[in-house]
């Protein structure tokens, strides 16, 4: 799971970099790239900003602000795609309302590769007979429709900076309660379940970030063979710093 977010996350900020240089490339203007890359992550953008805006609901924190679109954060140049601004909270739901894209997009990618795999439901992950029904998936209806969907809903479920602003926190206040129930002698009575629930978190989670990043390599190939084509043909080639 966690080499899976790793490689994930190192190949959601390539294909970021890489769909703005080459609508830099085809079109010489930044603001055209930009909206490129938003157009093709839309669908993720908006489940994104939904799942905060749901969730800040769900735990009875006022919405003040909902937009989707290509705003400038002001002097530090960085664009945003959508926002969500909500009322002051405490951090541990400030936490929750930050982690809800992950969990979401998490959840429609599962939901999407059990529909191209043809499943009723997920055994643990690394399971051969998944592997022999996976390589079937192409003949799913609409295959190519579900992995655009894979690929723009699995790129931006990742957390941003100010998703992650209460983390700390959060983190800090569970680490206090495990070490309260350890020490007191409760929290050996519920390892077992904890750990059963764990491995099976862990199972869904590699599943999600096993989808996104097979649908990512296939993405980062299509964007190095078109990026060599336009070189071959004297269009030009992106420097990436």
């Amino acid at each position: 799971m966690v080499v899976l977010f790793a490689a994930l996350l190192l190949l959601s900020k390539w294909i970021t970099r890489h769909i703005q240089g080459l609508g830099y490339l085809l079109s010489g203007d930044g603001r055209v790239a930009l909206v490129l890359y938003f157009l093709v992550i839309l669908p993720g953008v908006l489940v994104h900003e939904l799942s905060h805006a749901v969730a800040a609901l769900l735990l009875w924190v006022p919405v003040r602000r909902f937009s989707i679109g290509l705003r400038s954060k002001g002097k530090s140049g960085q664009v945003s795609l959508g926002s969500v601004d909500i009322a002051d909270t405490d951090a541990l739901r400030s936490s929750l309302i930050g982690l809800a894209p992950l969990i979401a997009g998490c959840g429609i990618t599962l939901l999407i590769g059990r529909h191209i795999a043809n499943v009723e439901s997920l055994p643990l992950f690394g399971s051969p007979g998944l592997w022999r029904q996976v390589r079937l998936a192409y003949r799913t209806p609409d295959f190519w429709l579900w992995v655009y969907l894979l690929l723009a809903i699995g790129n931006a479920m990742l957390p941003s900076a100010a998703d992650r602003s209460s983390w700390g926190v959060a983190l800090a206040f569970v680490g206090f309660i495990g070490a309260a129930l350890y020490f007191s002698g409760l929290l050996e009575g519920v390892f077992a379940t904890i750990a059963r629930w764990a491995a099976g978190t862990a199972s869904l989670l590699s599943y999600a970030f096993a989808a996104t990043v097979a649908v990512d390599l296939l993405f980062a190939l299509l964007l190095l063979t078109v990026e060599r084509v336009l070189a071959l043909l004297g269009l030009g080639r992106v420097q990436y710093s």
